[in-house]
């Protein structure tokens, strides 16, 4: 904790009214004015791929997530488990 934030706390340790450090940002104002960073050269590589040739590249990987969760891998069983709530929902 700094020296500032410190002098402008109570007793009971909480703010006092009034405090310039509770608020970072102004009202309206937001704390990411330039937004999203762009999306990562390997991670649009990856999506490019895994949306050719149909989906099937997707379901191959399903399906040997699906066996080895089936041998019992539970790191896959885990992954399947995970992500059943999204695929209920679509």
């Amino acid at each position: 904790m700094t020296r500032q934030q410190t002098l402008n706390r109570r007793a009971d340790g909480k703010f006092a009214t009034g405090n310039r450090i509770g608020r970072r940002f102004q009202p309206g104002q937001s704390g990411n004015p330039k937004g999203r960073p762009p999306e990562r050269p390997l991670t649009a590589l990856l999506r490019d791929t895994l949306d050719a040739n149909d989906g099937e590249l997707i379901r191959s990987i399903v399906l040997v997530a699906v066996e080895r969760a089936l041998a019992g891998d539970f790191r896959y069983f885990k992954e399947i488990m995970d992500h059943l709530p999204s695929l209920k929902s679509s």
